[in-house]
């Protein structure tokens, strides 16, 4: 039986009337490389389930942590946090 690894995310697809949403669950103390490997693997999972290897709108990507009651919005750009 193989052992699941200690430090893990969840990846799930769900459908919205705004169409599929590729949901990740994260524990509130995710790194900065922990946080990197989900964003490279939710890429390659929308790659997949798309035929497509560019973010074209299909797939919303979410990240959920439990623990996070608030909603964040960082600017792309510049990586600023905001409200």
């Amino acid at each position: 039986m193989a052992t699941l690894p200690t430090r893990r995310a969840t990846l799930k697809v769900t459908r919205t009337a705004d169409g599929p949403t590729l949901v990740a669950g994260v524990s509130g103390d995710i790194s900065r490389e922990e946080f990197q490997r989900l964003s490279d693997a939710a890429y390659a999972a929308i790659t997949k389930l798309t035929g497509c290897q560019c973010m074209s709108g299909r797939y919303k990507f979410v990240v959920e942590d439990s623990f996070l009651a608030d909603v964040m919005h960082v600017d792309l750009k510049t990586g600023a946090l905001g409200t």
